[in-house]
């Protein structure tokens, strides 16, 4: 698929259950009508997963997909969107979704790492799907081009990720209207 970033074997199989173990009891239900439910964790922070390894990836897709350094605006990981996710057996998120939103205006790129493999993964709109394997890092653009779902795990086992964003920075945004005011002398 068209601007997907893929990296097998990106944590360990004992990282990825070290932190199952450090936030799964911690996890609760974020209710919403548009998905089954998960579990959710926000004391998930880099030095969990490791900043140089976040950068890593981060890297890896700009090298890759070389035209994201001309967005209008600079970007940068945010730590504040980094979850934590644990669904139940026969939960999963079913609602057809991007990440960018009216509500999330910022969001550039989405990134998951599996942290348990299943029979199952993300889907996409285009019919491509994403296997969840232990250890994988997944990004991709956050807008509508990358339309997505979770399947249900047909083993019906607890399925764990940890997810975040790459996101606009409000200094950057704020700098760019500010030259645009300046121009026109506002």
């Amino acid at each position: 698929m068209n601007h997907v970033l893929i990296l097998d074997n990106y944590l360990s199989e004992q990282k990825c259950d070290e932190l199952i173990e450090t936030f799964v009891d911690n996890a609760y239900y974020q209710n919403s009508e548009n998905h089954t439910g998960y579990k959710i964790n926000y004391d998930v922070k880099y030095n969990h997963i490791g900043i140089d390894k976040i950068n890593f990836a981060l890297n890896e897709y700009i090298n890759t997909y070389k035209e994201i350094k001309y967005t209008p605006n600079q970007f940068k990981l945010d730590e504040n969107e980094l979850r934590f996710k644990h669904f139940e057996p026969g939960n999963y998120y079913e609602t057809w979704h991007c990440e960018h939103s009216y509500k999330f205006p910022y969001r550039v790129m989405n990134y998951m790492i599996y942290l348990s493999t299943h029979d199952c993964g993300t889907e996409f709109w285009n019919g491509d799907i994403i296997k969840s394997e232990k250890g994988r890092l997944v990004m991709f653009p956050a807008a509508y081009t990358h339309i997505h779902r979770g399947q249900k795990c047909p083993d019906n086992n607890n399925r764990y990720l940890v997810g975040g964003y790459i996101n606009y920075y409000l200094e950057a945004w704020l700098n760019s209207y500010m030259s645009i005011y300046k121009w026109w002398g506002i």
